[in-house]
């Protein structure tokens, strides 16, 4: 996020995320090859379902969202939001797929929450 404030800051957004998203691509096909199961995908609906979900909100729109917080706020409390992703995606697998949760995860989000909140008060 720095070397992206610095550098990219006038860049455009949709140029930048396809530039990161294909060097994922350059380490994550070549694993995938790799793994013995190739690239195959199942033809089920639930399985593109969450593909594209994966793929549209997950990736793109999350990138391009901190791509434009970048630009628009400071980088520490841009990069303090990410200590939130495994606490919403804990909150989410409970709320979605029923997964549980230990008091001591809770308090890890909890923590998580915390701490972003004071790294973005300044």
């Amino acid at each position: 996020t720095l070397w992206q404030k610095r550098t990219g800051a006038d860049a455009d957004l949709l140029a930048t995320a396809t530039l990161q998203f294909f060097g994922a691509c350059l380490v994550a096909v070549p694993l995938a090859l790799l793994s013995g199961d190739g690239l195959a995908v199942p033809l089920l609906l639930p399985v593109w379902l969450g593909m594209a979900w994966s793929v549209l909100v997950s990736s793109v729109a999350g990138i391009l969202l901190l791509l434009v917080l970048i630009r628009r706020g400071a980088v520490a409390g841009v990069s303090a939001l990410l200590f939130l992703v495994p606490p919403v995606s804990a909150a989410m697998a409970y709320l979605m797929f029923g997964e549980a949760l230990t008091g001591l995860q809770i308090a890890g989000m909890v923590v998580a929450a915390v701490g972003v909140a004071v790294a973005n008060r300044g």
